[in-house]
């Protein structure tokens, strides 16, 4: 994929100066910018270049001022802004809200077989690569689990019937107990849980 990037330059900082006065027409009326340069990619800022420009004029003459030790002092109290670095501080907060998600998912996993329901649909790994298959509970007698199988098995991650052929078979029933649930789930055979579905995922589908 084109990646497009370069650099850019920006105002970061004015100020203004009326305790100096002019060297061209006396007036202590000066305006002072300050300017630094970024890499960006995509034209959002990655990252600051070093250094940073003063500019300094007169409002009255427009006379520029070129005393480097002016121009230095200035540049040396302006900080980089924070924006400047876009691009990370973005990945930061990607990174941050993907794991708040990922923890609360689990944590939600964890609550739902703790609390297991008839109905409930459970999406089942049984290596990192699959095979995946769901099952449906449809009995809970004490610490008892009866369960359905759906039909087909998928070598992907789903979160739903991805066929409308495929459907819960009644034909077998599967017996887990709450131990056993438990012990999937911290094996991280249980992918996800899914309660309250609409009839979209397929999830009703039973032969």
């Amino acid at each position: 994929m084109f990646i497009k990037y370069g650099t850019g330059t920006a105002k970061i900082k004015t100020y203004t100066d009326q305790l100096q006065p002019c060297k061209s027409c006396r007036a202590f009326d000066r305006t002072i910018k300050v300017y630094q340069s970024y890499f960006h990619v995509w034209y959002i800022p990655f990252v600051a270049k070093p250094g940073k420009t003063a500019l300094i004029r007169c409002n009255n003459c427009g006379e520029p001022v070129l005393t480097s030790v002016v121009l230095q002092e200035y540049e040396n109290k302006t900080k980089t802004p924070f924006y400047f670095y876009s691009w990370p501080i973005l990945i930061a907060v990607m990174v941050l809200s993907i794991t708040i998600i990922t923890i609360n998912t689990e944590r939600e996993k964890e609550k739902l077989v703790a609390q297991p329901q008839v109905g409930d649909v459970y999406s089942i790994k049984k290596s990192s690569s699959g095979p995946y298959y769901f099952l449906r509970l449809s009995k809970i007698k004490g610490d008892t689990i009866i369960a359905y199988q759906n039909n087909y098995m998928y070598y992907h991650t789903v979160s739903r019937f991805e066929s409308n052929d495929d459907f819960f078979y009644t034909g077998e029933e599967f017996k887990f107990t709450q131990e056993g649930i438990q012990q999937m789930l911290n094996n991280n055979e249980i992918d996800a849980v899914y309660r309250g579905y609409d009839s979209s995922k397929g999830f009703n589908r039973i032969n």
